[in-house]
């Protein structure tokens, strides 16, 4: 078809082409060029479409003066403008994968040759994927952390995940370029850690089910539930490094 490269489907023949055609126009089916993991589909997730035509941090009106005679991507351009500042600027609103005024959201990893209780897990965010962690709810799970469970939109309260991940989101916003290295550092050992436990909790998980499926499903609630309570204090202490390190007082 016209609109593909016949030597990388993938890859479109131009970035600046765009077509609303019958689902037939596309082949049945593409050969992938490898496993779908779920760290790649948590990247997408995150994905602001960085390095193509629709990342609006890449816009020129975010080019300004480096006081050597070019130009320079300026410290405050965001993937993620608000409607205001879009006005102000003139951006055309181009839809991230990620979304600075989301709710949650999740990936869902099925793993047939686990029972149930352990080979599904739901992969959650709250507010931007961009911004937020993603934390493990089994699907044996029979709890999860209060922090998770509470929200009231319309009254801020640290002892809500949500909330002080909603904090950190709109900090960042101000100085993304470099406000999201520092969420980065701070989130990407948290995550690291979790990813790093879980085969050693699942083989464990594993064991116990065969003699007691109920223990089985509280070691893993136990370890969930933990890993998410973990989460609002993580936020409170990076929003505080952010405020310190942004705050207007060091112009």
């Amino acid at each position: 078809d016209r609109q593909l490269d016949p030597a990388d489907p993938y890859k479109p023949l131009s970035n600046y082409f765009q077509t609303v055609e019958p689902v037939s126009i596309y082949p049945f089916s593409l050969k992938p060029e490898q496993k779908i993991s779920l760290q790649r589909i948590i990247d997408f997730q995150r994905s602001w479409m960085e390095g193509t035509i629709y990342d609006m941090s890449a816009e020129p009106q975010w080019l300004v003066p480096d006081g050597k005679g070019g130009m320079v991507k300026s410290s405050l351009a965001t993937p993620f403008p608000g409607r205001d500042l879009r006005a102000l600027l003139k951006l055309v609103y181009r839809r991230p994968v990620a979304r600075h005024r989301g709710h949650y959201g999740m990936v869902v990893q099925l793993r047939g040759w686990l029972p149930p209780a352990i080979g599904g897990v739901y992969w959650v965010y709250l507010d931007n994927p961009a911004i937020s962690p993603y934390v493990p709810i089994y699907a044996g799970c029979t709890a999860t952390a209060k922090a998770y469970r509470t929200y009231d939109p319309e009254a801020y309260s640290d002892a809500s995940a949500r909330w002080t991940i909603d904090f950190v989101d709109n900090l960042t916003n101000i100085r993304f370029q470099d406000a999201i290295k520092d969420v980065r550092a701070a989130r990407e050992p948290f995550e690291k850690a979790i990813f790093d436990r879980l085969p050693s909790l699942e083989q464990e998980a594993l064991a116990v089910f065969q003699r007691d499926p109920a223990a089985a499903k509280k070691l893993l609630t136990d370890y969930c539930v933990g890993v998410q309570e973990q989460v609002p204090d993580l936020y409170i202490k990076l929003r505080e490094k952010l405020i310190t390190k942004y705050t207007n007082n060091h112009e």
